[in-house]
């Protein structure tokens, strides 16, 4: 019994630790609640240290508006994968944030 609990626990432990956003404000204004305007996976390999992606050009997607917030986040789809290839293939989330007009 003691056992099953243990590995409940901590299956749940990594299921909920494997996930982790990091967000740059740009300008003060964004709501926490935005949505984003644009959303895209970014493709890393080798744990994430080969960038796979083509650079984002935040600014085509505000329509001449000013950038509030771009964040990239691990979901855990993109755990899942990074997971399953053992690290070899390590997407991200990335999504931006624009100010309202």
């Amino acid at each position: 019994m003691r056992l099953k609990l243990l590995v409940v626990v901590l299956s749940l432990v990594l299921f909920v630790a494997g996930c982790a956003t990091q967000q740059m404000d740009l300008a003060d204004g964004v709501p926490d609640r935005a949505r984003a305007e644009h959303e895209e996976w970014q493709h890393f390999f080798i744990f994430g240290l080969a960038p796979g992606s083509h650079r984002v050009q935040a600014e085509n997607y505000c329509h001449g508006g000013t950038i509030g917030r771009v964040e990239t986040e691990l979901t855990f789809l993109n755990g899942l994968l990074h997971g399953l290839t053992y690290g070899i293939y390590s997407p991200y989330t990335m999504r931006v944030y624009c100010l309202p007009q």
